[in-house]
């Protein structure tokens, strides 16, 4: 199966929004799309956000306080069962 960004599961861009001036919190958003990420490609050892590579990011230390903690968790759902890579 292919990797799903948390964007996809969300569909947020399908919403009428009404109210623009009721931003959600970064730390938040990040924070939830982690959780997503990390559940929804559990064990597949490939992901769209914490894994990709792409423009030298790292989303462990993108987020912060509780994000951090999250993240690095969430990378090791992702990895659960990959005796080879995972340990690394």
């Amino acid at each position: 199966m292919e990797p799903k960004h948390p964007n996809a599961i969300f569909k947020s861009h399908l919403e009428d929004r009404r109210f623009q001036n009721d931003a959600i919190d970064s730390a938040k958003k990040n924070l939830a799309l982690t959780y997503v990420n990390a559940f929804v490609n559990a064990g597949y050892g490939k992901d769209l956000l914490i894994l990709a590579q792409e423009n030298n990011e790292d989303w462990v230390f993108k987020c912060k306080d509780d994000g951090q903690t999250a993240a690095a968790a969430s990378l090791g759902m992702l990895l659960l069962w990959d005796i080879d890579e995972g340990l690394a």
